[in-house]
């Protein structure tokens, strides 16, 4: 009883300070462009597709992306990842471009990736498990036909882990030298864009206004 009674004052206590995100009428669709640092794989840069789904402040993502080594006969690595996400943080600030608000938020993620790579030996763990931060900042149209849109912009950036692969005994039998593969990190960043349908309420907030209201 004493847990459960903790885990509710818990649960009100992030639902009145923590943000929502109550704005969604349908999934957050879009892509990024991406670069990865592996510390024995090395660098590579690329793009990927995402689909996000929110659910009050927990959401959750999937992803998909494909990157190449600046060398065109280098390594290759196609990943399909899974998120789990926490709005730690929402608020209105002032556009820059124009006389309109938008809503600026903070994310808190975690990460599960499988990784197929190609053109590296010995290849990096196939799964990864991580961390990430992301920021972004949401707005509207004032376009008649796409009155309810929420378009976002972010930037992330992630830290993940190999999972540790131990040698098949076949090559051991024959290198007695050999030896698993030590874990890494694998640090990514990240530039996208998301769109989807939003409440009517929630959109409302970033129609545009004139300059003297700011």
């Amino acid at each position: 009883m004493a847990a459960a009674r903790i885990a509710c004052a818990f649960a009100l206590l992030v639902s009145s300070h923590a943000a929502r995100a109550e704005g969604e009428r349908s999934p957050m669709v879009g892509g990024a462009i991406v670069a990865t640092r592996d510390v024995d794989a090395g660098g590579f840069a690329g793009a990927g597709l995402e689909v996000a789904q929110w659910w009050g402040h927990i959401g959750l993502g999937i992803e998909g992306s494909r990157q190449w080594a600046i060398d065109s006969m280098g390594p290759r690595v196609t990943t399909l990842a899974g998120t789990a996400r926490v709005l730690l943080f929402t608020g209105l600030v002032p556009s820059l471009l124009e006389p309109s608000d938008c809503e600026l938020g903070i994310e808190l993620q975690g990460i599960v990736q499988r990784a197929w790579w190609a053109n590296v030996a010995p290849a990096p763990a196939d799964v990864e498990y991580g961390a990430g931060i992301a920021l972004r900042l949401r707005g509207g149209s004032d376009d008649a036909f796409t009155p309810l849109l929420i378009a976002e912009s972010r930037v992330f950036v992630r830290v993940m882990r190999e999972r540790a692969q131990p040698m098949d005994s076949g090559v051991i039998a024959r290198d007695v030298s050999a030896a698993p593969r030590d874990e890494g990190t694998i640090v990514l960043i990240g530039l996208g864009a998301l769109f989807g349908g939003g409440d009517p309420k929630y959109v409302q907030r970033f129609k545009s206004r004139w300059p003297s209201e700011l």
